[in-house]
């Protein structure tokens, strides 16, 4: 329900290289990403950013672990976590 003209004015931090340029190919560009390409290493970076007056819209798989979401809510800081897709196994033929 957000459109890109909205998303593209918001701030984006990309969980990795691939997410980054999945993101530049749909024309948003990240302004960082993660060093560590893990939920760790997404709280490392929010660690960085003064977040209390924000809010973070957090699209992820469903089968996410809780950590991004554990950090916000033990600091205070305003989340919408949006489960956007099921991860299906991929089997190579």
């Amino acid at each position: 329900g957000i459109s890109l003209d909205r998303w593209k004015g918001k701030s984006t931090l990309a969980l990795g290289r691939a997410t980054a340029k999945e993101l530049n190919q749909i024309g948003i560009t990240p302004f960082k990403i993660a060093a560590e390409e893990t939920a760790e290493g997404i709280v490392e970076e929010l660690k960085q950013l003064n977040l209390k007056q924000g809010h973070l819209f957090w699209p992820h798989s469903a089968k996410a672990r809780p950590v991004i979401a554990d950090f916000l809510e033990r600091e205070g800081i305003r989340l919408t976590a949006c489960p956007f897709y099921e991860p299906r196994p991929h089997i190579p033929s």
